[in-house]
This record gives C-alpha cells, structure tokens and sequence, in this order.
C-alpha cells in the first residue's frame, strides 16, 4: 500500500491540481479587469504559478514539487475559497460548501505530506 502511495500517490495530486487550474482558468483572466488592485492582480498570477510549478514538479516526481505545493494549498484555502478536487463542494447544500472545501482542502495537505513523509525515508532507487 505505501509503496504504490510513494509511486503514484505524487501523480494522482499533479493531475488533482492540473485539474483544478483547468476548471479555475476563469480566474487568470480576471488579471488586469478594473478594479482589482496590483496587489490582487499578483495574488492571482503567483497562486496560478505555483499550482502549476508544483504539478509539474510532482509529475516529476521531484521533492521541489512538495515545497510549492504546501503553500499552494494554503493560498487556495484562505486566498481563493476553491477546493483542490473540483466538483465536490457542489453536492453539499451552501450552508456546508465553506466547511467541505476547508476538508477537503486539509485532507489534500495531510495526504501530500503524508506521501512526501514515505518519500524522504525511501532511497531514490526504490521508488523508480
């Protein structure tokens, strides 16, 4: 089990993020709309870097991939009020969808620290 969470667990949470940017594209455009500050405008563009650098250093299966990540996460919970898996604060009434996101957002965090956590004790030439 935590053999193949080290070998796919990294790629499942890339394509959860390339996932996410995908169905949030609507935000980049915002960039540069009137009324947003400089401020918000690199809010925006450094949450979409981030995402993206830390989906392809997790696709990678590089470590740098997990340090962009864990601020990602964070920035996208308090930041932006999106959820990392898409779709799933949707089925819950709106009184609940704050709370989900706020799970689903801290479930998403524990299990790549999880996975990182099983990465670092494991050679390099095991998990390959």
């Amino acid at each position: 089990m935590q053999d193949s969470l080290c070998k796919y667990g990294q790629k499942a949470i890339s394509f959860l993020i390339v996932f996410t940017l995908l169905v949030n594209w609507q935000i980049l455009s915002m960039v540069g709309s009137f009324g947003l500050t400089i401020a918000n405008n690199l809010l925006i563009i450094v949450w979409e870097i981030l995402l993206f650098i830390s989906a392809v250093g997790l696709y990678k299966k590089q470590n740098w991939g997990f340090f962009f990540l864990y601020p990602s996460i964070i920035l996208t919970t308090i930041g932006f009020s999106i959820s990392i898996i898409p779709f799933v604060t949707s089925i819950f009434p709106m009184v609940l969808r704050p709370w989900i996101m706020i799970a689903n957002n801290s479930v998403l965090l524990i299990i790549s620290i999880w996975v990182h956590w099983e990465k670092s004790k494991r050679p390099m030439r095991e998990i390959a």
